[in-house]
């Protein structure tokens, strides 16, 4: 029965279809013909008012009457029409007598005023001869005639000289000061369009009959088809490996599959009736969305949720539940559908990875904290070895200097030729030459020495976060460099304001800025650019040169401490990139270099947005 309203309802949203489709159909052709009959009576109309103004200057100049129309002189009785146009309208009915006229209705009028009259010269219809009665000027008829002669040119759709609706397109008659209406009857344009839709109307409901009995012998067979996957599809879902349920508005459960006498030791008729939340443990009722509980304000659907259920043995199994809601023609709520599994292994294997895993994150952080000892114990065994250097070292530089003392007095006292060439050379030239290899190599200690020290204490200072604004920190390093930047060309784009500590990130620009100076190429013109981008993590920032770059080999040990590469004719002593390294790692990021020889380095490092603290471009 419901297959049968089913097809009813088809063979009627098809018939409809169709006659709508029909009825749009002939209003667009209506229309379009509408348009076209109006395009060819304005034509027709105008080479019309165009050649009886030829014929009329030609009779003017033939029968050499004065055509000047005196004022107040107007229309057919005028001194103009009664010896100019005579000629002219002789002409004209001559002309139309031979002209078969266009369609049934179709018609020309020409027609002048007399005396606040609009009087019929000429018309091209039924009988030349025979003139229709005036009509006053501003009367309800002949709308078309009136506009043309009052100087008007146009089409419309309005009452002739005979009171019927009519499509006219009028047009003045300049010389003559005469008007032309061609027209043509509403109901002749209508006419052909109502007998087609008729016609098409008739065709239409044969081809739906037709249609409906061949819809039917082709939709059998889909019906059946249809009732064989519904078949498969039972069978489906009553063989999977999982609990396929219903439950209705109340939460009563409407349909089980078989695979719950498997899962949890029930039968049909034993789970049929019974509300689901019967069937969940009290420990994770909760769990369960109260729209399951005959809440209608709590309807949605739900994924993969964790529920302790007993079966009818008494033992619990951990099932996982997900479920949509089912509405009535997509607007009432009837119940959920879902499916259920057990995952009571799965849970177990989570519950072994937790432990092992809680186990390995305790082991981390026993060696993290090994680590940070020892890495604390090294930070105070460099400071005690860096200052216990120091000691022995001005004892060096302090001797050298008294033994270089003795040799000046030594030589200052002592007759230099009385002495051997040997021993004049060696307090001359090879002791004080000696002496200044001393000084130098205990002045480069003493500089290394003062670079662990320095080294030691960044990673031993308290880092003060507050919001730090990036560009002015920029602009106070490029003021530092302002000489040797005088001759550069500088790009900084938009820098951050961030939560960081304020002077480890005036260390980091002045030291990456200078270097990015120090490595400039002389013989072409410097360029440096800084600017930063943000991810949703960090922000970044680049400083870029065109200087010298370092070869690929060198770029992986930089930032080694002591360690210089590439040309040696630049001072320093190979500690600045170690110290970047250290508080952009302190400061919970990473740096990184990109380079090609000869051609400039970009310099990259990161520092973490703190999401507590608002960050915005300035």
């Amino acid at each position: 029965m419901q297959e049968r309203r089913s097809f009813y309802l088809l063979i009627a949203i098809m018939g409809v279809v169709a006659l709508v489709t029909m009825f749009v159909t002939n209003m667009i052709l209506y229309q379009v013909a509408f348009n076209e009959k109006e395009q060819s009576l304005v034509q027709t109309a105008q080479s019309q008012a165009r050649l009886i103004e030829a014929m009329a200057r030609y009779n003017r100049q033939t029968n050499r009457v004065d055509w000047e129309t005196p004022v107040g002189e107007r229309g057919p009785t005028s001194l103009l029409s009664k010896r100019a146009a005579a000629d002219t309208i002789s002409q004209l009915k001559d002309a139309h007598q031979h002209f078969p006229g266009f369609g049934e209705t179709g018609e020309f009028v020409l027609a002048g005023i007399e005396n606040e009259n609009i009087v019929f010269l000429l018309r091209h219809r039924y009988d030349v001869s025979e003139e229709p009665d005036p009509i006053p000027l501003y009367s309800e008829y002949a709308e078309p005639t009136r506009r043309a002669l009052l100087a008007q040119s146009g089409v419309m759709v309005g009452k002739d000289y005979r009171g019927v609706q009519v499509l006219a397109a009028y047009e003045p008659v300049d010389v003559l000061n005469f008007g032309i209406v061609a027209k043509v009857d509403m109901n002749e344009i209508r006419a052909p369009f109502i007998k087609g839709a008729i016609y098409t109307f008739f065709i239409s409901m044969a081809m739906i009959l037709f249609g409906s009995v061949l819809f039917r012998r082709i939709t059998n067979p889909i019906i059946n088809r249809i009732r064989e996957s519904e078949h498969r599809y039972r069978s489906l879902v009553e063989e999977i490996n999982e609990w396929v349920w219903a439950v209705n508005k109340e939460g009563v459960i409407t349909y089980s599959s078989p695979y719950a006498k498997g899962l949890l030791g029930y039968d049909d008729q034993q789970v049929l009736g019974r509300k689901l939340i019967d069937l969940v443990d009290k420990q994770s009722k909760d769990n369960l969305p109260r729209g399951f509980q005959g809440h209608p304000t709590h309807i949605h659907a739900v994924n993969n949720i964790e529920l302790l259920v007993n079966k009818s043995d008494g033992q619990s199994i951990v099932m996982e539940l997900s479920a949509v809601p089912v509405f009535l023609q997509g607007r009432t709520f009837s119940g959920y559908r879902g499916v259920a599994r057990d995952i009571s292994e799965r849970k177990q294997a989570e519950q072994l990875r937790n432990d092992y895993q809680h186990k390995l994150e305790q082991d981390v952080a026993e060696r993290t904290a090994e680590l940070h000892e020892i890495n604390e114990e090294l930070k105070n065994f460099t400071y005690i070895v860096s200052h216990d250097l120091r000691s022995p070292l001005v004892s060096i530089v302090g001797f050298s200097n008294e033994v270089k003392f003795d040799v000046e007095s030594l030589l200052a006292e002592l007759d230099i030729q009385s002495l051997s060439d040997i021993t004049s050379e060696r307090l001359e030239s090879t002791i004080p030459e000696s002496l200044g290899y001393i000084n130098k190599a205990a002045e480069k200690m003493e500089g290394l020495i003062t670079n662990i020290l320095e080294l030691s204490r960044l990673g031993q200072r308290s880092l003060e976060l507050e919001l730090v604004n990036s560009a002015e920190i920029v602009d106070k390093n490029i003021k530092a460099l302002a000489y040797q930047l005088d001759k550069v060309e500088l790009t900084i784009k938009e820098l951050p304001e961030l939560n960081t500590d304020e002077l480890a990130l005036e260390q980091i620009f002045g030291n990456l800025l200078g270097n990015a100076v120090k490595f400039l190429q002389p013989d072409r013109q410097g360029e440096i650019s800084v600017w930063a981008e943000r991810d949703q993590y960090c922000w970044h920032f680049f400083i870029k040169d065109n200087g010298r770059g370092i070869a690929e080999e060198d770029i992986e040990h930089i930032f080694e401490i002591f360690r210089r590469v590439g040309a040696r004719n630049v001072a320093g002593e190979g500690m600045g990139l170690t110290y970047v390294q250290t508080l952009v790692r302190r400061l919970g990021g990473r740096i990184q270099c990109t380079s090609t020889l000869d051609k400039g380095a970009t310099f990259s490092f990161s520092i973490p947005i703190i999401s507590t603290e608002s960050q915005r471009m300035i």
